[in-house]
């Protein structure tokens, strides 16, 4: 069966250093547009068999955090159809490497949401994906 995913992407950086009231904080900031480049693509999700056969489709919403060698460090699920799609999308997706964000020779650890779509065709399953900034 042919497979696609479609992914959009927004972000922020994620500054760490900073103190307030005596407690280490981190703060987020939200870098331009052209600052998230992706550099190594997902592999396109696999589309859970059991998901095809109940007829499973929709959106994921996931929430990468990238460390300041650009890989994803960790995947959150924030939210999705349906489990089983929100899992294969979370796996894919934690593949993704993008480059570092630097500023003032600091590279900095970020935040970025990504969209994944699972759609059923009549003949059939795709899970789409598309980049944007």
């Amino acid at each position: 069966m042919k497979q696609s995913y479609q992914i959009a992407l927004s972000g922020y950086l994620l500054l760490s250093g900073f103190v307030f009231a005596g407690e280490g904080h981190k703060m987020l900031f939200k870098p331009m547009s052209n600052e998230i480049v992706v550099e190594r693509t997902a592999p396109k999700p696999v589309y859970p068999a059991i998901s095809r056969d109940l007829g499973e489709a929709g959106t994921v919403q996931l929430l990468l955090i990238v460390g300041e060698d650009g890989a994803v460090i960790e995947t959150q699920i924030l939210s999705a159809s349906f489990p089983r799609l929100g899992k294969a999308c979370a796996q894919a997706m934690g593949r993704m490497r993008f480059v570092p964000i630097v500023r003032n020779d600091t590279t900095y650890r970020f935040q970025t949401s990504i969209k994944c779509s699972f759609r059923l065709e009549a003949a059939a399953s795709e899970a789409s994906s598309v980049a944007s900034k």
